[in-house]
Formats: structure tokens, C-alpha cells, sequence
């Protein structure tokens, strides 16, 4: 959802388990805590949580610079 100075994006998926670990992703060091940490910086956040089987992520993007 686009509003005139920030961004909202709001992802659910539903949360499953790998039969098999092979088919576990190998880390990028990209994850979600660097990502929060980068919108903190310039004045968004990043929220995650898992309720009854749906994995949630909530982030908001400031579309200007805050100083």
C-alpha cells in the first residue's frame, strides 16, 4: 500500500516444515533482523510474527529522508 511519504507491505505465508533439511535455505546474511535494522535507521520498522500457522511480516518504508 502506497501512501504519499511511506510505503506499507504486509506478507502472510503459511508456516510449513521441511521434510527433508537439505531443502533448508543457506543464509545470505540478508535476513530479516538486518533488514529491521536498516528501515530503524531511517525511520520505518519491520515487525514478524507466526499465529495459528500463518507466518506474518509488517513493514513500513518511509519514502523520504527523515533528518
Amino acid at each position: 500500500m502506497l501512501h504519499d511519504d511511506v510505503a506499507e507491505v504486509t506478507q502472510y505465508n503459511s508456516v510449513t516444515h521441511p521434510a527433508d533439511k537439505s531443502e533448508t535455505a543457506v543464509s545470505t546474511r540478508m535476513g530479516l533482523g538486518l533488514c529491521r535494522d536498516r528501515l530503524l535507521h531511517i525511520g520505518g520498522m519491520l515487525r514478524t510474527e507466526v499465529e495459528d500457522g500463518t507466518w506474518m511480516l509488517y513493514a513500513r518504508v518511509p519514502l523520504t529522508h527523515q533528518t
